[in-house]
């Protein structure tokens, strides 16, 4: 009723089987807040209605006789209600909903790899007079480890944050603010997480709850945080864990491959230039530098990197993922491609019976080692034939020698000398077979 007119606003009724009642309601009473009635009745049951549209909001059942009495807590969230069977009974009222939303930022986030940490907002859309939030995160613990929480710039300054609460797969977050309220869109807190297993996982949020200064809680709408497949386990095209160069050549063995194949890193149904720069920006996203990679960079020659690295330029694309994957073929021809030519140190040394021979061209060349012995002898040539420019520093590429002359015959022990020639460089050191 409008006690002001004295007018009906509203008939609540509802249904015992095919029967609609307006009768037998022992009691009603109302929340605090004035947004719920509660109606006690002959039919066993409380059930709650929505006062501003007369809609009811939820039946509640668990007494065996008629409802003589119902009665709010002064906070709202608990109902009393006493039955004939003899007994009182005690409901937890949910707080009224609101259309405030909590979600994760970013979200969907691809993971980043194991060892490596993720930090996600906890994010509010909506906030109306905000005082105070609290907050369950749950996540796969065989996936993430909880690192560290950080109240964020929304409350007023000054707000108190509670440490977070661990247990388990759930961390529990919470703060408020005696200096007034929020409103609007902003960050609640962040939250750092170690990557255990980069694998797709969700973050849900349970147990949110908003005040305001006079105590008031709300309930807030809340979206899950998705965490996707990481970029870099896309790029593992050899599956080996780790990716290097090992798959940037397997991509380009792949070219013009099309149909299913994990060379296909962007899944566009074809191996190409786009791809391979994927996995290069990959694997150099974790590099500390050039350097990080550069004992493995001898599997490839500056004649096919220049050739990639011309290729992904020609396709120009302004994803910031492929132009890191340029960055680094960048730094791979840097490495491949010496700013002289040099002869290096034999190993090992003192050998016996074998021993490698490195070497690295800044300009193509004709290659040749002649090996002397100490009195000046001539013992072997080794011809290498025209070489690029590059390093050849690993036992695949640099020169060999099997510490025999040019007849097969095992030399004596002793000292000797290689001379290493290309082009117009020359170059001689010393070396040692000691038997």
């Amino acid at each position: 009723w409008d006690v002001a007119t004295g007018t009906e606003k509203q008939v609540l009724t509802w249904y015992w089987g095919d029967r609609q009642y307006t009768d037998l309601v022992e009691s009603v009473s109302f929340s605090p807040d004035g947004r719920t009635l509660a109606s006690g009745s002959a039919d066993y049951t409380v059930r709650l209605w929505d006062v501003a549209t007369g809609t009811e909001k939820k039946v509640l059942r668990g007494h065996t006789d008629r409802i003589f009495s119902v009665s709010f807590s002064p906070d709202g969230q608990t109902l009393a209600s006493g039955s004939g069977d003899g007994t009182v009974l005690l409901w937890a009222i949910e707080p009224p909903a609101s259309d405030t939303i909590l979600s994760f930022s970013p979200s969907p986030v691809p993971s980043p790899a194991v060892g490596q940490q993720l930090t996600l907002d906890l994010s509010i859309t909506g906030g109306e007079n905000i005082a105070g939030y609290q907050a369950t995160v749950e996540f796969d613990a065989a996936k993430l480890r909880f690192i560290s929480s950080e109240n964020g710039d929304y409350l007023p300054t000054g707000a108190f944050a509670v440490p977070a609460i661990v247990k388990g797969n759930t961390v529990t977050i919470a703060a408020t603010s005696l200096a007034g309220e929020s409103a609007g869109d902003g960050t609640l807190a962040t939250l750092t997480f170690e990557i255990s297993a980069a694998e797709p996982s969700t973050l849900t949020i349970t147990e949110a709850l908003l005040t305001d200064t006079d105590g008031n809680i709300y309930h807030p709408q809340v979206e899950s945080g998705q965490i996707t497949e990481s970029e870099k386990l896309k790029a593992d095209v050899n599956g080996d864990g780790v990716v290097n160069i090992q798959d940037l050549v397997q991509v380009a063995a792949n070219f013009g491959a099309t149909g299913e194949n994990a060379a296909d890193v962007n899944g566009d149904g074809v191996v190409n230039i786009i791809d391979l720069t994927l996995v290069a920006g990959a694997f150099g996203e974790t590099a500390a530098a050039p350097a990080a990679y550069a004992a493995s960079v001898e599997n490839l020659t500056a004649t096919e990197v220049a050739q990639w690295l011309q290729a992904a330029q020609q396709a120009n694309l302004t994803d910031p993922a492929f132009q890191r994957g340029v960055e680094v073929l960048k730094h791979l021809l840097a490495l491949l491609v010496p700013k002289e030519t040099m002869l290096l140190a034999n190993y090992p040394n003192p050998f016996n019976p074998e021993t490698w021979i490195p070497y690295q061209l800044a300009t193509p060349a004709e290659v040749r080692i002649e090996i002397h012995a100490i009195d000046g002898t001539l013992v072997r040539t080794l011809s290498l034939g025209h070489k690029p420019i590059g390093m050849y520093q690993t036992r695949t590429r640099a020169a060999y020698w099997d510490g025999k002359n040019q007849i097969g015959e095992p030399v004596a022990s002793g000292v000797y000398f290689y001379t290493f020639t290309a082009g117009d460089f020359t170059a001689t050191r010393k070396m040692l077979i000691r038997k």
